[in-house]
């Protein structure tokens, strides 16, 4: 009797198909996999080395640093999990989107390399979790797996974290070209708040307005606009309304014993300054990638805070695009890094046992390497997770 058509897995439900499997059959025997499955051989090593530099890089930093330890402790223990919902800065809707791809990407290039190769797949199907779908999943026969030979089985184990960084680079390769076609809509002073009982409330200046000029003298800075601000007079507001374009407004500053006061926060809104930056830093620092737009509005002039002064020949859906593409690259970069991890029984690990079988070492001694770096390593992350809370 074969494997159920839907069983459950708490708290996951697989449901098989055969349309899976016949489409690994067509790719499989496709000209590019042979040539794409080498590729992906000799990804893993360099993936499976980044990852442990990033590990031992930002283990040394938390032992080190307490401003790292004083960051671990305020971003809290839930986002190192990788799930929409319990992680604070992973967008619902794009997190989840995201983790649907990364799971789908990684499980189906598995599949894709072993029927490439002849092996057999046992089952294929979608993953959900509850009621939402999470990906796919395959089943390959260990025992084959072991019987291919060390270069058939790293391939196929590669397969999965090869192809998620290499989504993740496409998506943000394709998300710098997106970013290239945007234009400030305006510059000037950003809202950021109203403050009651000062002239600019009951003007009717609301927060995500931008001042561009005061009595007809632009404004991109706060000692522009404390210059007009200086004289206890009427002020004639030109503000961008990002729901009604621009719009005039005139009030008349509060006596204060600092002087005369609007009431409004204020955030010098820089445009193209942003634009430039994100643009010059995520080529020449790469780095700044793995940091979520959540924890940095500031810097991605896509972000929500200020998406809406920029202008795009796609029109407003831009930047619906730029975040889809964003969290495609955040999300499979993050599944590709840790699955090359070699800890087995990760993909990293496995292969890395795979192998060392060529070695003339003995059965106890690989065993002995492979347990040796899964301990390491998996010691590596409960000190970067629990070390902001545990070291002084």
């Amino acid at each position: 009797m074969g494997p159920k058509r839907v069983e459950v897995k708490a708290p996951f439900i697989l449901i098989r198909t055969e349309r899976l499997l016949s489409l690994m059959d067509r790719l499989g025997r496709a000209k590019l996999s042979k040539p794409l499955s080498t590729l992906i051989l000799y990804l893993l090593p360099l993936i499976s080395g980044f990852s442990a530099y990033l590990l031992l890089l930002t283990m040394l930093s938390t032992i080190q640093s307490q401003e790292v330890r004083e960051i671990g402790r305020q971003i809290g223990l839930s986002s190192y999990v990788l799930i929409p919902g319990l992680n604070p800065y992973l967008p619902i809707l794009y997190g989840w989107i995201g983790i649907a791809v990364g799971v789908a990407v990684h499980e189906i290039s598995h599949g894709i390399v072993a029927r490439s190769k002849g092996m057999e797949v046992k089952s294929t199907g979608l993953l959900l979790l509850g009621p939402i779908p999470v990906g796919a999943f395959v089943e390959i026969d260990e025992e084959e797996l072991k019987r291919s030979g060390v270069r058939n089985s790293v391939s196929v184990l590669s397969a999965g974290p090869s192809s998620n960084v290499l989504l993740a680079l496409l998506s943000l390769a394709l998300l710098l070209v997106v970013v290239s076609g945007m234009r400030p809509l305006v510059d000037g002073l950003l809202v950021v708040g109203v403050m009651d009982g000062y002239p600019a409330k009951d003007a009717g200046v609301m927060p995500k307005d931008v001042i561009v000029e005061v009595n007809g003298v632009e404004v991109r800075n706060f000692t522009a606009l404390s210059e007009l601000v200086k004289e206890d007079g009427l002020l004639e507001l030109k503000l961008y309304r990002p729901s009604s374009g621009f719009l005039d407004l005139k009030l008349k500053p509060k006596p204060t014993e600092k002087g005369p006061m609007m009431g409004v926060q204020l955030l010098e809104l820089g445009s193209w300054d942003r634009l430039r930056r994100y643009e010059r830093e995520a080529v020449l620092n790469p780095m700044i990638n793995f940091v979520p737009p959540t924890m940095a509005y500031g810097f991605f002039p896509f972000s929500p805070p200020f998406c809406d002064f920029y202008s795009h020949p796609l029109g407003p859906s831009y930047r619906y695009l730029a975040e889809l593409l964003y969290w495609t690259w955040f999300v499979n970069v993050n599944v590709g890094i840790f699955n090359a991890i070699p800890i087995y029984p990760l993909d990293g690990g496995k292969a890395l046992k795979f192998a060392l079988d060529p070695l003339k070492l003995g059965k106890r001694v690989k065993e002995a390497i492979t347990l040796g770096l899964s301990l390491f390593f998996l010691s590596v992350i409960l000190l970067i997770v629990f070390g902001p809370y545990i070291l002084s």
